[in-house]
C-alpha cells in the first residue's frame, strides 16, 4: 500500500510503515515534501504530484525522476490529479489544463495540442476519471469534458437534467458505478446521479431532518466497493454508505467515546484494496481503515424503564424450543426466534414490590412443566408464564434456618423427582413430591464427599449420573446407587484431567463429555474413564473454557474472554482438532462471554450471552475471508545489518522483493529474513510457514508477531528460502516466495586451495624422499671411500710392518720375542681391519654376502684345528638387507662365538644352523666340546662382547652350556 501524505510518501507491508522524504544531501530522494495524488502506471511505477511538479518512482530500481512544473507545462502549473487509462498513458491534471506523459519520449504533451478549435471549458482540473469505455472525464471548477483518446475528440458533459445546472459547475469528484451510473460531486452541493442509457437522474442533498440522508453536501471522495457499495467521504460529515435498496444512505461519523468510530468527520481519500479493505484518509484523525464483514452475527438488547437487561447470566432452552436468558438485574428474559423480541418475568416480593436485585443464575424445567429459578438473594423460584411472575418457593430472606445458601449457580433435575441445585456453600436439593429441602448429606452418609462445596455448574446425564463442576475437579454421583468419583488433574498422569477449576460440561450422547476448566479444554471417556486435553498450544484463543455448545454440524463452539472458538474434533482419519477463532475484530459485539450462557435453538442458530446482550448468528453462514493474499520477503539482514539496493557494497543491487539470487562470502554466514503477507483484513491474524531448504528438515511456523527467520553460523553451500502465508480466516497462499542464495566457502575450504594444499604436501615428500635418497646415495660414498682408504693405505701399511717383522727376524738369524709380537699384532689389525673394511663397505649390506663371509671365516679357522662342522641354512635369506650397525655385530657375534669354539672347546664337530622365520632371523652355533661352569659364563671378556652387541641390536642371545656336555649359542634378531 502506497499514501501520499504532507510530509512525504508512505508505503505500508501491513505491519510497518516506510517514509520518504526529501533529503536535500541525498540524490535518490523524494523531491517533494507534500504529495497530493497518487497513481500506478502498467510498468509498476509510482506517480505523484505536489507542490513542486510531478514524481515517479520506480519501483524496480527503487529510484525518484522528478519533473518540475517547467518540464510539464510553458507556465508554472500545479499538479491536482493523476489517471492512467488503459493504454498506459499517465494524465496529469493541473490548474493550467491537462497533460498526458509519453514514455517513448520522455516528454509531457498538452491535451490542447490534440483537441484542435475545442478547448476545455475550465482550465483548472480539479479531477480526473477514466470510464469503462476509456474515455478521459475531466472534472473542472467550471463543469466537465469528455475526451476521446481514438478519435482526438473532446465533448462537453451536459446531462438533459435541470437539476444538475442548478447544482453549479465545480466538480471535486467522480465516479462511474456497475451499472453505469455516472455520480459528480459538486462543491458543497451533494451528489448528482446520472445514468446515460435511461436519462435517469437524481440528486442527494443532506438533511438535518432526515438520519438517513447524505452525511454533509461537500463530497470530497467517491469509490464503489468490490460489493457494489458507494462510499462517499465527506468534508464533515464522516463517511456514507449509499444503501440501493432504499437509496438512502448509511452515516458513519467520528464517536470520540468509541474507539472503532472514524477519527474524524473529514474525510479526504477513500480506496479499497484487493483484500476488500476499505482505507479511509482523514484530516487531522489520519488513517482508518474497515472491514465489512461477512460473517452475520445478530446482537439483540433489551431495556426498561430501570435495568438494562442486556447482561445475561445463564441460558436454558425448554424442551418445546423457548429460549430464556437469566440476567443481571431484570430476572428472566423469554426470546422470540420468530418476533426476535424479549418478554421479561421479575421476582414479586409478597406485597407486590419488585425486588431490587433480580439475579437469576440457572433455570430448569421439571418433568411436570413447571420452570424452577435459582437467584442470588431469593434462592428458589417458581416461574408462573402465565401471569408473568417469579414467585418465591424458599428464600434465603425470610427463613433463617434453611439450608441454602443465598448464592445458587445451577440447578437440574434427576430421575426421581429431585431438583438438585450447586451452591457456593455446596450441593442441596428440593424434593418435588415432598416440598423439603434437604442437603448433600442427608442424602450421602458415608465417607466420600463431593470434589468441592463451590460448585459452578451440574449436569444429569442419561445414565443417571449427577455431574458436578467447582474448584477441585470434577464428581460423578449417581444419584440412585450413591456411588461417587471425583476426577482432579495429577501432574504425573497425562491422562487425568487438565486443570481442577472447572466451568461447564457438553455430553455429546455418545459417550464422551467435554469440560471446560480453567487451564483447557478436557475430553472424557466414559468407557476408558480416561481424559485428552486441548489448550492454546491446539489453537484455542485462551484456556479458559466457560461454555460449550455443538451445532448441527457437531462442531463445539466455546467461550472464553478472548472470544469464540468452533472446535471440530478429529473425526476418522483427520489427524487433529481444528479450532476456527472470533473475536471483535470478527464483527463479534465483545471478546467476553458469561459462564454456562450459551444454547442451541431448534432452527440451528446458536444463542450466546455476552456482556452486551443476546448474540445469535447461524454457523452455516458465517463466510470466511477467501482472499488468498500475496506473500513478499520485505527485508534482508545480514550479520545485523540491514541491506537494500542502496547499500554502499552491492549486495542487493535490485529491491528485496524483486531479488532472485545472493552471493555472500562466508564471513556473511549470518542471515534473517522478513516477511509480510499482502493481506490487510486484521493483519495481526495471518500465519506464515518458511523453510530454508539445506537447512530446515520442516516448515517452520509463526504468527504476524515473529515475522522474522533468522540463521547463524551457515555451513558454506547453496540454500533456498521460502515463506508461504495465510489470510485471518487461515486460507493459505501455497505458493511461497523464494530467494535463493550462495555462501562462498573460505580460500581454505575451497577445491582449488585444497588441491594446491595436496600438491605442495606431495612436493614436500617427494623432496623429503629425495633428500633422503641423496643422503643415503652420499652416505654410501662415503663408506666406499672409507672402505677404499682403510684397505688400501692403512691395510697395506700393516701387511708392510708384518713384513717386515719377518725380515728383521730372517736377518737376525733367531727369533726375537719383540720381533714376534710386533708381526702377530700386525695380522690380528689386518684381520680387524679387514672385518671393519668389509662392514663399512655398502656392497656387504646383503645378508647373503654375510652368511658366504661367515661360512669362510668358519672354514679358514676350523680347518687348521681338525674340527668338522655343518653349516646349514634355512629358509628364504634371499632379500633381506640389514644396516652396517647391524650387520657388523650380527657377524662379530658370529666370529667370537666360533674363535670361543676352537680355542676353549676342545670339540671335535661344530653345527651352524641360519634360517628366517618371517621377520626373525635365528642363528644357532652348537659343539660337542667339553664346555664350561655357568658360574663362569659372565668371566670372559669375549661373553660380555658378545652380550654388548646383541642387546645393541635388539636381539635376543641365549648361550647353554654344562660341562662336558658342549655349548650352545641362539641368536634371535628381527628384521
Amino acid at each position: 500500500m502506497w499514501f501520499g501524505a504532507y510530509n512525504g510518501l508512505i508505503k505500508f507491508d501491513g505491519y510497518a510503515f516506510t517514509s520518504f522524504r526529501y533529503d536535500p544531501y541525498n540524490k535518490n530522494t523524494l523531491p517533494l515534501n507534500d504529495v497530493t495524488s497518487l497513481c500506478e502506471d502498467s510498468n509498476r511505477s509510482i506517480w505523484m504530484t505536489g507542490n513542486k511538479g510531478l514524481c515517479k518512482y520506480n519501483t524496480q530500481t527503487e529510484k525518484f525522476t522528478f519533473y518540475d512544473q517547467n518540464k510539464i507545462a510553458p507556465t508554472p502549473a500545479n499538479g491536482n490529479c493523476l489517471a492512467v487509462d488503459k493504454n498506459g498513458r499517465v494524465w496529469i491534471g493541473t490548474n493550467t489544463g491537462v497533460y498526458f506523459y509519453e514514455s517513448f519520449s520522455d516528454k509531457f504533451v498538452n491535451l490542447n495540442s490534440l483537441i484542435g478549435n475545442d478547448s476545455l471549458i475550465g482550465q483548472n482540473v480539479i479531477c480526473l476519471m477514466i470510464s469503462r469505455e476509456n474515455m478521459l472525464w475531466i472534472g473542472t471548477s467550471n463543469g466537465i469534458n469528455i475526451f476521446d483518446p481514438a478519435r482526438k475528440k473532446l465533448t462537453r458533459f451536459l446531462p438533459p437534467a435541470k437539476a444538475h445546472e442548478s447544482l453549479g459547475r465545480e466538480v471535486i469528484c467522480m465516479l462511474q458505478d456497475h451499472e453505469n451510473n455516472i455520480w459528480i460531486s459538486l462543491w458543497n452541493k451533494g451528489l448528482f446521479r446520472y445514468n446515460a442509457q435511461t436519462k435517469v437522474a437524481k440528486v442527494f442533498r443532506h438533511s438535518n431532518a432526515n438520519f438517513n440522508s447524505l452525511g454533509s453536501d461537500a463530497v470530497n471522495a467517491l469509490i464503489e466497493d468490490s460489493r457494489h457499495r458507494i462510499w462517499a467521504g465527506t468534508y464533515t460529515g464522516g463517511v456514507s454508505i449509499y444503501r440501493h435498496e432504499t437509496e438512502d444512505f448509511q452515516t458513519f461519523h467520528a464517536d470520540g467515546s468509541d474507539k472503532y468510530s472514524l477519527t474524524s468527520d473529514e474525510v479526504k481519500y477513500l480506496y479499497e484494496d484487493r483484500s476488500g479493505v476499505l482505507w479511509i484518509a482523514t484530516a487531522g484523525g489520519g488513517l482508518n481503515n474497515c472491514y465489512i464483514s461477512e460473517k452475520k452475527f445478530s446482537l439483540f438488547q433489551n431495556y426498561d424503564k430501570a435495568y438494562a437487561s442486556h447482561f445475561p447470566l445463564g441460558m436454558y432452552k425448554d424442551r418445546k424450543g423457548r429460549i430464556f436468558m437469566t440476567t443481571f438485574g431484570v430476572g428472566v428474559q423469554e426470546f422470540s426466534a420468530v418476533s426476535e423480541s424479549f418478554k421479561g418475568y421479575k421476582i414479586a416480593m409478597r406485597n407486590n414490590a419488585i425486588t431490587g436485585f433480580n439475579f437469576c443464575y440457572g433455570m430448569e424445567c421439571d418433568s411436570d412443566g413447571i420452570y424452577w429459578v435459582v437467584s442470588f438473594d431469593e434462592g428458589l423460584l417458581m416461574l408462573d408464564r402465565a401471569t408473568g411472575k417469579l414467585l418465591p418457593v424458599h428464600s434465603t430472606f425470610n427463613n433463617k434456618d434453611t439450608t441454602l445458601h443465598n448464592q445458587c449457580n445451577s440447578i437440574v433435575e434427576d430421575n426421581d423427582k429431585k431438583l438438585w441445585i450447586g451452591t457456593e456453600h455446596g450441593l442441596k436439593y428440593y424434593d418435588l413430591r415432598t416440598k423439603q429441602f434437604l442437603s448433600f448429606e442427608n442424602f450421602h452418609r458415608d465417607t466420600n464427599h463431593l470434589s468441592t462445596d463451590n460448585i459452578a455448574g451440574l449436569h444429569f446425564d442419561s445414565d443417571g449420573i449427577l455431574w458436578v463442576t467447582g474448584t477441585n475437579g470434577i464428581t460423578m454421583l449417581n444419584t440412585t446407587s450413591g456411588v461417587i468419583k471425583i476426577f482432579s488433574h495429577d501432574d504425573q498422569n497425562a491422562n487425568s484431567i487438565c486443570n481442577n477449576i472447572t466451568h461447564c460440561f457438553y455430553d455429546d450422547g455418545q459417550g464422551i463429555i467435554w469440560i471446560g476448566t480453567q487451564g483447557g479444554l478436557s475430553r472424557f471417556e466414559k468407557k476408558t474413564e480416561s481424559f485428552v486435553s486441548f489448550t492454546t498450544r491446539d489453537g484455542l484463543p485462551d484456556n479458559s473454557i466457560i461454555g460449550i455448545v455443538a451445532d448441527d454440524d457437531c462442531n463445539l463452539w466455546l467461550t472464553t474472554n478472548r472470544g469464540l472458538c468452533r472446535f471440530t474434533p478429529c473425526i476418522g482419519r483427520s489427524p487433529q482438532s481444528i479450532c476456527r477463532n472470533y473475536d471483535i475484530n470478527d464483527g463479534l459485539p465483545g471478546d467476553e462471554f458469561n459462564f454456562n450462557a450459551c444454547v442451541k435453538g431448534d432452527d440451528g442458530r446458536l444463542y450466546f450471552g455476552c456482556n452486551v446482550g443476546l448474540l445469535a448468528f447461524r454457523p452455516g453462514e458465517l463466510k470466511d475471508n477467501t482472499y488468498i493474499p500475496p506473500v513478499v520477503i520485505t527485508g534482508i539482514n545480514i550479520s545485523n545489518r540491514s541491506f537494500d539496493s542502496g547499500d554502499s557494497i552491492n549486495i542487493i543491487t535490485s529491491p528485496v522483493d524483486e531479488i532472485d539470487h545472493l552471493k555472500l562470502s562466508y564471513r556473511q554466514n549470518d542471515i534473517s529474513f522478513v516477511f509480510a503477507a499482502l493481506s490487510y483484513v486484521h493483519p495481526e491474524k495471518n500465519r506464515f510457514a518458511y523453510m530454508l531448504e539445506g537447512y530446515d528438515k520442516n516448515w517452520i511456523f509463526t504468527d504476524a508477531a515473529k515475522r522474522l527467520a533468522n540463521y547463524t553460523n551457515l555451513d558454506a553451500g547453496s540454500y533456498t528460502f521460502k515463506v508461504k502465508a495465510s489470510n485471518n480466516d487461515n486460507m493459505w497462499n501455497e505458493v511461497p516466495a523464494v530467494i535463493t542464495f550462495t555462501i562462498a566457502p573460505p580460500f581454505w575450504n575451497t577445491w582449488w586451495f585444497k588441491a594446491l594444499l595436496v600438491a605442495l604436501v606431495v612436493v614436500a615428500l617427494y623432496a623429503v624422499y629425495r633428500y633422503r635418497v641423496q643422503q643415503v646415495i652420499k652416505l654410501q660414498t662415503i663408506r666406499n671411500n672409507i672402505a677404499s682408504d682403510l684397505h688400501d693405505d692403512i691395510g697395506s701399511t700393516l701387511n708392510s710392518i708384518s713384513v717386515l717383522s719377518e725380515v728383521a727376524k730372517l736377518q737376525a738369524g733367531k727369533s726375537l720375542p719383540a720381533l714376534d709380537e710386533i708381526g702377530e699384532s700386525s695380522r690380528k689389525i689386518v684381520d680387524a681391519m679387514s672385518d671393519i673394511v668389509w662392514t663399512i663397505n655398502p656392497e656387504n649390506d646383503d645378508f647373503e654376502k654375510i652368511v658366504s663371509r661367515m661360512r669362510s671365516f668358519a672354514y679358514q679357522v676350523l680347518k687348521g684345528k681338525n674340527i668338522q662342522f655343518n653349516f646349514l641354512i634355512e629358509g628364504d635369506i634371499s632379500g633381506i638387507s640389514m644396516p652396517m650397525e647391524v650387520r657388523k655385530n650380527f657377524y662379530l657375534i658370529f666370529k667370537e662365538a666360533t674363535t670361543n669354539v676352537v680355542k676353549y672347546s676342545q670339540a671335535s664337530h661344530i653345527r651352524f644352523l641360519i634360517s628366517r622365520n618371517e621377520s626373525l632371523v635365528y642363528m644357532l652355533i652348537r659343539d660337542n666340546g667339553v664346555g664350561f661352569n655357568r658360574d663362569k659364563l659372565d668371566a670372559g671378556n669375549g661373553l660380555k662382547n658378545m652380550q654388548r652387541r646383541a642387546k645393541e641390536i635388539n636381539a635376543i642371545l641365549i648361550i647353554e652350556t654344562a660341562t662336558e656336555e658342549g655349548t650352545s649359542i641362539e641368536l634371535k634378531l628381527k628384521i
